[in-house]
């Protein structure tokens, strides 16, 4: 089966969504998209590619969104404990005692989780 054909009016729709997908400045190394002028993605080997990896890219962001039980604010920090327990609050009356908020040293907006020594 023959890759589509992207045509501009149907690369034109797309942009219309925020999805803009582009050659690369050097057009031998490929194609890549960018969300609502976001980083470029790429270099991906065709504009079909492009899309796909788009859209991919977006079906999961969403999927990850809404699997998440809580809003997250800048500070929190939630660890998942698996099936059974679920996420949980480091820091918070579930935290476990081999778990607490370590800084990290190369941004200080981002908390990682570390185990007691």
């Amino acid at each position: 089966m023959a890759e589509h054909q992207w045509t501009p009016e149907e690369l034109q729709a797309l942009a219309a969504l925020g999805l803009s997908i582009t050659p690369h400045a050097d057009p031998r190394v490929g194609w890549g998209y960018t969300w609502l002028n976001r980083d470029w993605v790429g270099p991906l080997p065709t504009p079909s590619a492009a899309i796909h990896a788009a859209f991919t890219e977006a079906r999961l962001s969403l999927q990850f969104r809404s699997a998440a039980p809580f809003t997250q604010q800048v500070g929190e920090l939630w660890r998942w404990g698996g099936q059974e327990e679920g996420w949980f609050h480091v820091g918070g009356p579930d935290t476990k005692d081999d778990v607490e908020p370590v800084p990290d040293q190369s941004t200080h907006e981002h908390e990682e989780v570390r185990p007691n020594p």
